[in-house]
């Protein structure tokens, strides 16, 4: 039999969903709760907080107020222990006869003629002993005549001084949810974003009734991490490093094997979760690292499926995939197991599943199979995980790793795009007012988070957004005028249903990337892959506006799935295609008229003995591909990338200890020695002391021959990084250089006399190692091949892309082009054809034989893979078309992110990045800034209009001598809205909670808009503003 407190919950629910004529609001009062605080009076409180419950002596007791309008009914149900009697009253004292009274509840009608802002005390008294309080649930039923979710109260004192027969209407809301965030908290009104719904982490009964009495749609949520209780009884599931060390996150969560036992304790809370009437459960991150593959519960898994004994991951190339294709069977058994059975036990509960992008966890290290996850029936939406904490990741653009926020978060969001284009599985864009480090400054926050908002703006169909997790690490915490444009943004992103985007102001359409889940096979040891290739082919791309298409490699096989692109970027180096079926699909788009950019050619793992391409006698799946286009694969050459050999020569040593930059100064170091032996002269920098991870931090560099300057840059520049020769995960931020642990860089210096004085000054500090060594001769150049117009357009090298060196580190490969194929580039010296440009069918192939994390080393190589991609775009007589930045338009909402260039929008818009919502006209985005912007363009009209508030509209009225909205947002933050005043003067405002409360409102006046200031409150906030 279903409990009292139920029974209201599923009345709550079914009145709302008919659209009945009344409001309800449920107070669910726990003693010491935040809504507790709010209800409690403090006149006449004998009470005390005890062990959870709300506990007074025989005689004593206290008080609650709870605000309702007029002609309410308010229901009280309690559950409490001892002797506890209430009594119901007025605000005045009297006494309020009850309605009804059964057991533990009763319900008292407030007088019709009470006016707004009055409210119900509950008078609690202890009698013949201490009388307890566990909990008590309060339901406020408010008419609604006209059923606009106000109730008519409140909706008399929004239309005071309105036209005759004017109404309150309200704004439409969606019949399934299409924004949420995440929490792991019982209900608490100060952490109640407005969205559609709340996935809780919970399967808890009282816990999502809680959040569903406040209105949302209750989902639960869960992690498949492990905390000390499960961890102790089964440390042999932990994931194990190969120095015998437990991954673990934050001291005490634990990454795990997914067993069949784990996976039943999750399986079960799933089920409960269905059980206590959710609408939809959503696991998250079923992530395996990389390094992990060595504890006793993954070797058993590798004997269960091999049939064979445990090999270390690290131990061959064999093993390595061997371990990875393990891996990703387990993450798709974890979550076929959870969510599998749910389809038939409980087909109404949505199965949805949340995870990092397929371009972060290989990034990062970690495997999980996106491509096979996401075709599981049981997988029926998907919450791409992208915010700060990812797209900040620093990545390596024309010889700077750095971090970039807004182009990684769009590679991100299209590579989740893209794999669930055309399957009907949603997509949910998450992002992250702040992010999981809490020591960053906040104005490092606010940036990152307009940067991930303007990227999850640009793309077509994707309309639903998990607004934020953890709102209990934001609200509160962040400064007032932030938590306004937080909630801001989350009202104007609960409208992006209604306005789907048609088309991105960007480049020109149709340039795509591939990914495959089979990079993650090559992220760990013996060899693991130079990610940078897939950020040379993509990176390049998004930083000149181009909207580029992620797509998936192991979707390439599907009919019409790369319909609309006109050029692809691919390399095998760094993933491999895990069946022939997706050259065939390649191959067949070709010749139907796409033009394929092929990069690499040599990589370790092409030797896998039980590869498909090997039992095909290939060298390599690209060999496969090359067939499979008419093209004989024929290498010529592979020539493995040049280091150095020659022990360096220390220069200068900085002090280990040193973390503070207090030994930052101007060291001049003599190369003279260097230069004699060939008239270059490399400088390696590298951490003196790789555990600590606080190496060296370069500022800038002077070069002088014979005591003339020769060369000068900062770090960063276009200018340094034509003297970088070799990079290994340096980071560059706005001031530095720097490479903590393993990391290093060298500059190579060309071109110097033999016999000079050549001296470098170096402004450097922390724990730096400098050495030197004289560099071998630079013969690895090629050279631009101009040719005439034949089967293909004629070929013009870019004026700074006629002669490109290949850096020391890079390997160049080469395949005899067809005899109908033109040259564009050979390697200087021999003439061995390294870029060539092939017709095949109705479409074209260009095959550049260079590694492709060559094409972020430099600005040159930058713009040489720009370059090539215009070459093959237009091909067929399209023109491509770079762009200064993005702009996404829906419906009155403008996002923008400027890149090189500023970007300038015609007309009046209100900022909704600042906190007072200013009005702007013609605004300029800048370079490397972002903007979220709503139309101001009515705001000449005669009739007063709303242009913009902070926190969910629900309701709205415009005349011309009242303007009336009502609007959620968490407690104890600001609300803000701006209104046009039109032809008409401003009189006054006033505002009240949806049960009647007054709420205090500021008005300022400027420019004939009026800001307007007020408490926020998530059951909603009427405000109404009157003119003459």
């Amino acid at each position: 039999m279903k409990s009292p407190l139920l029974v209201a919950a599923v009345m709550l629910a079914l009145a709302t969903s008919s659209g009945a004529q009344e409001v309800r609001r449920v107070l669910r009062i726990r003693p010491g709760s935040a809504v507790e605080s709010a209800a409690l009076l403090g006149t006449n409180n004998t009470s005390q907080l005890t062990e959870g419950a709300r506990a007074a002596s025989a005689g004593g007791g206290w008080t609650y107020r709870i605000a309702a309008p007029g002609g309410s009914l308010v229901r009280l149900e309690v559950r409490s222990e001892g002797a506890l009697i209430v009594s119901p009253s007025g605000d005045d004292g009297k006494p309020l006869p009850p309605v009804s009274r059964s057991g533990a509840s009763l319900a008292v009608r407030v007088p019709a003629a009470a006016s707004l802002g009055s409210g119900v005390r509950f008078h609690f008294k202890a009698t013949g002993g201490q009388g307890l309080l566990r909990e008590a649930v309060v339901t406020v039923i408010m008419a609604d005549a006209n059923r606009n979710g106000v109730p008519d109260a409140v909706d008399a004192f929004l239309r005071g001084g309105a036209p005759a027969g004017a109404g309150v209407a309200a704004v439409p809301l969606p019949t399934r949810p299409f924004t949420a965030f995440q929490t792991g908290q019982p209900y608490n009104p100060a952490i109640a974003p407005p969205t559609d719904a709340a996935l809780v982490f919970s399967a808890d009964r009282d816990v999502l009734q809680g959040w569903r009495e406040a209105g949302y749609v209750v989902k639960t949520m869960g992690g498949f991490r492990q905390y000390e209780p499960y961890v102790k009884a089964n440390p042999h599931e932990v994931q194990t490093d190969r120095n015998g060390s437990m991954i673990v996150i934050g001291g005490n969560s634990y990454y795990m094997i997914p067993t069949t036992g784990l996976n039943e304790k999750q399986r079960a809370y799933y089920a409960e979760a269905a059980a206590n009437g959710v609408y939809a459960v959503c696991p998250e991150e079923p992530e395996i690292f990389a390094r992990a593959g060595y504890s006793e519960a993954f070797k058993q898994e590798w004997q269960a499926l091999y049939g064979a004994p445990w090999e270390p991951p690290h131990s061959s190339m064999e093993a390595r995939v061997k371990a990875e294709r393990l891996k990703m069977q387990l993450c798709l058994r974890q979550i076929q197991a959870v969510l599998g059975p749910l389809a038939s036990t409980h087909p109404g509960v949505r199965r949805m599943l949340a995870v990092h992008s397929p371009v972060t966890y290989p990034h990062w290290g970690i495997t999980v199979p996106h491509y096979a996850l996401f075709r599981l029936p049981a997988v029926q939406e998907v919450i791409g995980q992208v915010w700060t904490g990812t797209a900040r990741t620093p990545t390596r653009v024309a010889g700077v790793r750095a971090e970039r926020t807004f182009p990684l978060a769009y590679v991100e969001y299209s590579s989740l795009v893209h794999l669930l284009r055309g399957t009907s599985k949603p997509l949910w864009a998450l992002m992250d007012p702040v992010e999981d480090n809490p020591d960053l400054p906040m104005d490092d926050y606010i940036r990152n988070y307009r940067e991930t908002l303007a990227a999850s703006l640009m793309f077509p169909g994707l309309d639903r957004f998990e607004v934020m997790p953890w709102p209990s690490r934001i609200y509160g915490r962040v400064p007032a005028d932030y938590a306004t444009v937080i909630n801001t943004v989350v009202g104007a992103l609960t409208e992006m249903w209604r306005y789907p985007i048609r088309k991105i102001e960007a480049g020109s359409e149709g340039v795509g990337v591939l990914i495959a889940d089979s990079m993650s096979y090559q992220r760990g040891d013996p060899h693991p892959s130079d990610f940078d290739g897939f950020y040379g082919l993509a990176m390049p791309m998004v930083m000149h506006g181009l909207p580029l298409q992620v797509l998936s490699l192991d979707r390439c096989s599907e009919q019409g799935y790369l319909s609309g692109v006109r050029t692809l970027l691919t390399s095998y180096d760094f993933m491999k295609p895990d069946a022939p079926e997706c050259n065939i699909g390649l191959a067949d788009w070709v010749r139907k008229g796409g033009s394929l950019i092929m990069v690499g050619g040599t990589d370790p793992y092409n030797g896998l003995a039980d590869s498909w391409w090997r039992k095909a006698g290939l060298n390599s799946p690209m060999e496969d591909l090359f067939l499979r286009l008419g093209i004989e694969p024929r290498r010529v050459l592979e020539e493995p990338g040049v280091r150095n050999v020659v022990s360096p020569t220390e220069l200068l040593r900085g002090d280990p200890e040193e973390r503070s930059l207090k030994n930052r100064r101007r060291y001049t170091v003599d190369l003279s020695p260097f230069v004699r032996e060939t008239g270059s002269v490399s400088v390696r920098f590298e951490d003196v002391s790789r555990a600590d991870g606080w190496g060296p931090y370069l500022a800038s560099a002077e070069l002088r021959i014979n005591d003339v300057l020769a060369a000068s840059f900062q770090a960063g520049s276009e200018l340094e990084t034509r003297f970088l020769a070799e990079d290994r995960n340096s980071v560059c931020n706005a001031d530095a250089r720097f490479a903590d642990g393993d990391a290093y860089w060298v500059y190579r210096f060309d071109g110097l006399p033999r016999e000079a004085s050549v001296k470098l000054t170096l402004d450097i500090g922390n724990g730096f190692l400098v050495s030197a060594y004289p560099a071998p001769p630079a013969n690895r150049l090629l050279e631009a091949v101009a040719s005439g117009p034949g089967a293909l357009p004629a070929y013009t090298p870019d004026r700074m892309l006629q002669r490109i060196r290949v850096l020391d580190g890079y390997t160049l490969t080469a395949y005899a082009p067809p005899a109908d194929a033109q040259v564009l580039y050979r390697r200087a010296g021999d003439g061995v054809p390294i870029v060539w440009h092939a017709k095949v069918g109705n479409g074209s192939l260009i095959y550049a034989g260079v590694a492709p994390a060559f094409f972020t080393a430099t600005s040159q190589t930058d713009r040489w893979i720009r370059e090539l991609t215009r070459r093959a775009f237009e091909t067929n007589g399209d023109t491509l078309t770079f762009a200064t930045g993005f702009v996404s338009r829906r419906g009155p909402y403008v996002a923008a992110r400027a890149l090189a260039g500023d970007i300038s929008l015609d007309g009046s818009y209100v900022d909704l990045l600042a906190a007072n919502l200013p009005v702007v006209e013609s605004p300029q985005v800048s370079a490397g800034q972002a903007a979220f912007l709503r139309s101001a363009g009515g705001s000449g009209g005669s009739t007063p209009s709303v242009l913009a508030v902070s926190g969910r509209t629900t309701a709205r009225m415009e005349t011309a001598t009242a303007t009336a909205f009502v609007v959620q947002a968490p407690a104890s933050t600001v609300g803000a809205a701006r209104l046009a005043a039109g032809r008409r003067t401003f009189v006054g405002a006033k505002a009240c909670t949806l049960r009647g409360e007054a709420v205090a409102v500021s008005a300022r006046q400027e420019r004939g808009t009026v800001l307007l200031r007020y408490d926020n409150n998530p059951e909603g906030v009427a405000v109404r503003v009157s003119w003459k």
